[in-house]
């Protein structure tokens, strides 16, 4: 299961909205429409805690897919340029992502 897609937490006491203690490398592509985000979680055979059966894992696919939806809502753009990305620019980039937190977490 590690790379998921997960939403923010609720502090009782505080009532902000905080990262699950149970995603470790977290933050990556958020998506405004539904507030999810895309995180790290260890597998299971790893951990000694729970971690809700709810959340999605992602394939390298899975991602591609998400983004390209949210790209299709809202354009990423190029941060030198400011171009809009093409599909399979967008796509080479997620892919590129989804490689390096699996290999920064593995």
């Amino acid at each position: 299961m590690p790379v998921v897609e997960y939403k923010m937490n609720l502090d009782q006491e505080t009532g902000a909205l905080i990262i699950p203690r149970w995603i470790i490398d977290r933050g990556h592509w958020p998506n405004k429409a539904d507030h999810t985000y895309v995180g790290w979680v260890k597998p299971e055979s790893e951990r000694e805690y729970y971690v809700p059966d709810s959340l999605t894992e992602l394939s390298k696919s899975d991602l591609v897919n998400r983004v390209l939806g949210m790209h299709a809502v809202e354009p990423i753009t190029d941060p030198d340029t400011d171009e809009i990305l093409s599909d399979s620019a967008v796509t080479t980039l997620v892919e590129l992502s989804y490689d390096n937190i699996v290999a920064k977490n593995s």
